[in-house]
């Protein structure tokens, strides 16, 4: 088999190609949002008030990735840290007002990004995709 046939192989070209997509996407509208700023940004709209670490533990990424990531956001005026109440040695993120406002605006870009990338498969098809993704993503991280 061929390195470009295999699961891993696709994975990480279909993974490459919608990261690259979504950026022209972003562009578009003039969006300074970075793609990692978007992916951060995603996660807090479902729920702020996040620490570092679970932020890491649910993006899949090294705390020091996040932890740049966060300074970034804060710099763009997007996301705030405030020392936890209970724990002063545990800070947790919300999202500014500013970060609050863009989802309206750039939720419309990824929902695009992903129909294009998903045209012309069934919606059969498709879920039985994600399921298989979601198995996968729970396989890799049971560890």
């Amino acid at each position: 088999m061929q390195a470009e046939d295999s699961l891993g192989g696709l994975l990480g070209k279909s993974s490459r190609l919608m990261r690259n997509q979504l950026h022209r996407n972003l562009r578009l509208v003039e969006s300074q949002i970075t793609v990692e700023q978007w992916i951060l940004l995603a996660e807090l709209w479902s729920g702020d008030g996040l620490t570092p670490l679970e932020l890491s533990k649910r993006l899949l990424k090294h705390k020091a990735s996040i932890t740049s990531l966060l300074k970034g956001a804060e710099k763009s005026g997007y996301v705030y840290r405030q020392k936890d109440s209970r724990d002063r040695r545990v800070s947790k993120v919300f999202l500014t007002d500013k970060g609050r406002q863009l989802e309206a605006a750039l939720i419309p870009i990824a929902m695009q990004t992903i129909m294009s990338a998903t045209e012309g498969i069934s919606p059969d098809h498709l879920a039985i995709t994600v399921n298989v993704l979601k198995q996968i993503i729970r396989n890799l991280t049971a560890n």
